[in-house]
């Protein structure tokens, strides 16, 4: 049985039951909650235009990753950070055919690749 009383100081309802008290709470205060989540890292990148192919025929990337084709040939496009850490796995080891190309998403190596605008 579950008693609920209010309580007068702190404007508060007291639950009785200690077994069922986060069940009861997170029905009432949380469930219709959206959650809170850290935004995702987004990393812009820029790489020359044949490498780009390079990783689109082997992870059949669509048109959503793409950002712009510069003069100098290189392709801008950007990745998310669970989608880096995705592509990363494949560059651990040298027993897959996508090591290589995969490399430039290593923590180590991503930033000789991120673009701004002032990088040119």
């Amino acid at each position: 049985m579950i008693l609920l009383r209010p309580s007068s100081l702190d404007n508060h309802i007291t639950v009785e039951c200690p077994s069922l008290l986060p069940r009861f709470f997170f029905k009432i205060f949380y469930e219709n909650m959206p959650m809170k989540t850290k935004p995702e890292k987004i990393y812009t990148l820029r790489i020359p235009r044949p490498q780009y192919d390079r990783l689109g025929s082997a992870f059949d990337l669509d048109d959503t990753y793409f950002d712009k084709l510069l003069d100098d040939d290189h392709v801008v496009f950007h990745v998310s950070e669970n989608q880096r850490k995705h592509f990363s796995t494949y560059a651990k080891s040298n027993t897959n055919h996508l090591y290589w190309i995969c490399q430039m998403f290593l923590p180590r190596n991503i930033t000789k690749y991120e673009y701004t605008e002032e990088t040119i």
